[in-house]
């Protein structure tokens, strides 16, 4: 895959011959491993050098995530530790010939004027560029730092889910392998970032109607949607992918803190599920809104 010679193709016409210098071929099956082993001693040297402020760091391929946690502490703390953390995570990564893109580090912050500061800081005291946004996509998903997300990559998911459906029904109608098409293209799709934002109800019911239409077309009189949920398959009724994805995520978050003996997570944890036990449950036309596309 990287010495066999390889012509890079622009509209209908192709360059001379070229062989791979540096850099990762586009699908290349060891590339995250790759990747994950050369990042490994820079990031085990940074974590024992970090404040207790950061509380997770995650790296995913060549995306990495940093999440701080401050309780009580001015701006001018916070803005100088991020700083010194984000310092540290880019000099342990050139020390090993690795670096970080400039032009493409975000940020977002449950206090927008606080995020405002810290990027300010950044770049007038140190010169690194740091794009601020209240709302943002992290690996995929949507992210707001605690405070509600606007669903704006969940949706567009949803619009591709929808041009896909489209045209996945205009080949066929209905059966088994219709079925399995929607679910691979379409379910999944929609239900990428629900195990941790949530679906909405407007968009899941849009996303049931959709793999309904085109699958359960042959109830004869009955109920397509009673249909949809007794196929064997379990996950292609999206309501049941709604359900189970976030608990199964819920159950994962709990069974790693007990294992790791952190109290601080399983405390959030008993306190967010005494909330939600507390919360009145609201009727269904009642909780759900219309779906903004």
């Amino acid at each position: 895959m990287y010495t066999a010679p390889r012509r890079i193709r622009y509209g209908n016409a192709f360059s001379k011959s070229a062989y791979t210098e540096i850099g990762v071929l586009a699908g290349c099956p060891v590339a995250m491993g790759l990747l994950l082993l050369s990042v490994l001693e820079p990031m085990d040297k940074f974590w024992k050098t970090i404040p207790r402020e950061l509380i997770s760091a995650m790296v995913y391929v060549d995306d990495f995530a940093l999440s701080f946690a401050f309780q009580k502490a001015s701006t001018t703390l916070i803005k100088c530790r991020v700083t010194v953390v984000l310092l540290a995570l880019k000099q342990q990564l050139q020390n090993h010939g690795l670096f970080l893109a400039d032009d493409k580090s975000k940020l977002t912050a449950s206090k927008a004027e606080v995020g405002q500061a810290i990027k300010e800081h950044m770049e007038r005291s140190h010169h690194l560029k740091i794009a601020y946004q209240a709302n943002m996509t992290m690996l995929g998903v949507d992210y707001a730092a605690g405070k509600p997300v606007t669903y704006g990559r969940a949706n567009q998911r949803f619009r591709e889910a929808m041009i896909k459906g489209n045209k996945i029904t205009v080949i066929a109608k209905g059966g088994w392998r219709l079925l399995n098409v929607m679910k691979a293209h379409v379910v999944s799709t929609v239900t990428y970032s629900e195990k941790v934002n949530g679906l909405r109800d407007a968009t899941l019911e849009a996303t049931r109607t959709m793999v309904r239409s085109a699958t359960s077309t042959r109830a004869g009189g009955g109920s397509a949607t009673v249909d949809m949920m007794l196929q064997s398959d379990k996950y292609v009724d999206p309501a049941y992918v709604a359900n189970t994805l976030p608990l199964i995520e819920w159950a994962t978050r709990v069974n790693f803190a007990a294992h790791r003996g952190d109290d601080t997570v399983m405390k959030k944890h008993r306190n967010a599920w005494r909330i939600m036990e507390a919360r009145p449950i609201k009727k269904y036309n009642e909780a759900t809104k219309p779906l903004n596309l």
